[in-house]
């Protein structure tokens, strides 16, 4: 059975909800450049500076937390955001 996620282009940019057991869905803003995260557990992060392509590179990545490891996570600067409940 082949997984799928939701992702939806805008004007502003990328918004996807996906299958991963790290990230829960991540929203990007190209007009501000900036990546917003939202891990299982519940914690937002907003990073800052990046480039479309790695925003892209996130959707497309067959691991979506081993793809966020090596290619956002402290390469970027960013911000703590308030934490989401899971339901």
């Amino acid at each position: 059975m082949a997984l799928s996620f939701a992702k939806h282009r805008c004007a502003r940019g990328i918004i996807a909800d996906m299958p991963s057991t790290a990230i829960h869905r991540f929203a990007y803003h190209a007009d501000e450049q900036r990546l917003d995260v939202q891990f299982v557990g519940g914690k937002r992060y907003s990073y800052f500076d990046v480039p479309a392509d790695i925003a892209e590179g996130l959707a497309t990545a067959p691991s979506k937390g081993r793809y966020f490891n090596s290619m956002i996570r402290d390469r970027y600067r960013f911000a703590r955001q308030g934490r989401i409940t899971p339901p």
